[in-house]
């Protein structure tokens, strides 16, 4: 899988004031970050038990910044 992240915003000329909008994930993708069988968890139909994590959905935000 591939995910897809963007950042985009303006300064000041000065550098003291910044504003952004970002996306992490921009398109959604699902995918699993981890999958691994549970150790000594029994026998179910015909397959051991299994854990695994799924990634972050789709993130956006707006950052502001000062600087003094």
């Amino acid at each position: 899988y591939e995910l897809l992240n963007m950042r985009g915003g303006v300064r000041s000329q000065d550098d003291k004031y910044e504003v952004a909008i970002w996306c992490r994930n921009c398109t959604n993708e699902i995918y699993q970050t981890s999958n691994f069988a549970i150790p000594f968890d029994g026998v179910i139909l015909g397959h051991g038990a299994r854990w695994s994590h799924i990634g972050e959905p789709r993130f956006v935000g707006i950052t502001g910044t000062y600087r003094f």
